[in-house]
């Protein structure tokens, strides 16, 4: 029980660091680079980031409790991953036209997400969860900050050049901690061995990421890099609020896990409500103070973000609840419809000459409206 209780304060402190580091680093990037140029960089580190999760094919999530492995399976299949997800980036990022330095950057940072995100699995899947699976989850965080204090005393203001120093550090901090941590290196030939046994998982694993951040990803796509850097803001202020609300939801459900997904979803909703209403009462003054007043473009859509938070935390605890109870392909279709109808939606937007707060209304409500209907499902098939 103790020690039970010892990895729920480390992982509960690991969240919070990591709140923090990510919003310090907005907070640095946006001041030093400016709208345009932190609208470059932020979309660029997303679609790296996002495809650095997708190309794992879920292999984290298998390798947590699959049987029999090895790893040195599990090094094999995630390099094959790495491999897969640079390959992408490279693609993606020279058919829209940036610079050779961006996707060298991106390329690093898919990497170290990809090999971070097996890494961590590993330890969890070893019990390893109150300092090794911590410390690998930081790692990248935590470097790409330490890059970003280094790049300020630098003159370079040019996001391509920053992209490649963050990718650089996260990749190395990965190597570097893996290495310390007893998961280093095994040198054998890439394989998909394991995203093979995977891929059952597949499809809740890229929805579940993609429903999460697929408005900001759409955003990078459809609206200018200044209106990009905006929503980001808005988006790390959010994540603040949401990142509450799923732990405390989360740990309720752990204490309570025969009680009803709608008694579930009520709790995790309280919590969440109470976080939004802070955030909503200080984001104004916090944008101004912390990121200036080129930045206050930011401050409607974070109004509309903080409410959008108690959804997307009610979303995750409703996800977590299906899978808990073999039941999580039963939301599969309605995550699918809800990534589908954002992408739409924000496209449309964008296309009539909206501002950037339309994009984030519209997205909180659809999540939330999806949010219902996967409720309802849920608690459905457990009665």
């Amino acid at each position: 029980m103790k020690r039970l209780r010892g990895e729920g304060f480390a992982i509960t402190a690991t969240n919070i660091v990591l709140i923090v580091v990510g919003i310090a680093g907005s907070v640095i990037a946006s001041r030093v680079l400016g709208p345009h140029e932190r609208g470059l960089f932020v979309s660029w580190q997303v679609w790296a980031t996002t495809i650095g999760v997708l190309s794992s094919f879920a292999l984290p999530q298998y390798l947590v409790t699959g049987k029999n492995l090895t790893w040195k399976q599990a090094w094999s299949s995630g390099v094959m991953s790495s491999i897969v997800g640079a390959t992408i980036t490279i693609i993606l990022l020279s058919a829209s036209g940036a610079p050779a330095f961006a996707i060298g950057g991106a390329v690093a940072i898919a990497v170290a997400n990809n090999m971070s995100g097996v890494r961590a699995a590993w330890m969890q899947r070893a019990g390893q969860l109150a300092l090794n699976f911590n410390a690998q989850r930081m790692a990248p965080q935590v470097a790409g900050l330490i890059a970003l204090g280094a790049l300020v005393l630098s003159p370079e203001r040019s996001a391509n050049v920053w992209i490649v120093c963050v990718g650089v550090f996260q990749f190395a901090a990965v190597v570097i901690t893996g290495s310390l941590l007893g998961a280093s290196p095994s040198w054998r030939i890439p394989s998909m061995a394991l995203q093979r046994r995977s891929i059952h998982l597949v499809p809740i694993s890229w929805l579940s990421h993609l429903q999460y951040r697929v408005d900001l990803i759409a955003v990078t796509f459809f609206f200018p890099p200044s209106q990009v850097a905006f929503y980001s803001v808005a988006v790390a202020i959010q994540s603040a609020v949401v990142a509450v609300g799923q732990s405390t939801g989360m740990r309720w459900f752990s204490k309570h896990g025969d009680a009803s997904a709608v008694l579930a979803a009520k709790q995790t909703t309280k919590i969440s409500m109470a976080g939004a209403i802070l955030a909503m009462a200080f984001s104004w003054p916090a944008i101004w103070i912390a990121y200036g007043i080129d930045f206050m473009p930011a401050a409607p859509v974070a109004l509309i973000l903080c409410i959008g938070a108690v959804p997307a935390s009610v979303d995750y605890l409703v996800t977590h609840v299906a899978i808990a109870r073999g039941t999580h392909a039963l939301v599969v279709p309605v995550k699918l419809g809800i990534v589908v109808a954002v992408v739409i939606l924000v496209a449309g937007i964008s296309a009539l000459g909206w501002p950037i707060a339309a994009a984030a209304l519209a997205a909180m409500l659809v999540t939330m409206i999806g949010v219902m209907i996967q409720l309802r499902v849920v608690s459905n098939a457990h009665t």
